[in-house]
């Protein structure tokens, strides 16, 4: 399941308990666009997820940019220490796909790699 930071989560703790059943069915949580919406860093702790998807926001310029370079430095060192994975959005050529694998992170997602296709039917 997927919770994007671009809305406001009034109650968390009450999310957290709604989300228990699916997380002890094995049910994996992700957060999108982390770095661009409402939640802050207290969020992330208290959601746990087990993928941190960063807002391209942070990943755009992180090759020239000291300061999202310090960032996204932090959210994969933070990820291994929590055991979640982490994802960079936005990847949209080879100078940031560069710069984010020298920082560690080893999941994106871009045009970089491929345009959005349709979907083959199945069967």
């Amino acid at each position: 399941m997927e919770i994007t930071e671009h809305s406001a989560i009034d109650n968390v703790r009450g999310l957290i308990e709604h989300l228990s059943p699916f997380r002890t069915l094995g049910g994996r949580l992700a957060i999108d666009d982390v770095g661009m919406g409402f939640s802050g860093l207290s969020q992330l702790v208290e959601l746990a997820p087990d993928v941190i998807k960063l807002d391209r926001s942070l990943v755009t310029n992180v090759a020239d940019d000291l300061s999202r370079n310090a960032i996204v430095a932090s959210m994969v060192v933070y990820s291994e220490k929590v055991g979640a994975s982490l994802l960079a959005e936005g990847v949209e050529d080879a100078t940031t796909a560069d710069a984010l694998n020298e920082l560690g992170v080893s999941l994106a997602q871009g045009y970089y790699f491929g345009r959005p296709a349709p979907v083959e039917p199945l069967g």
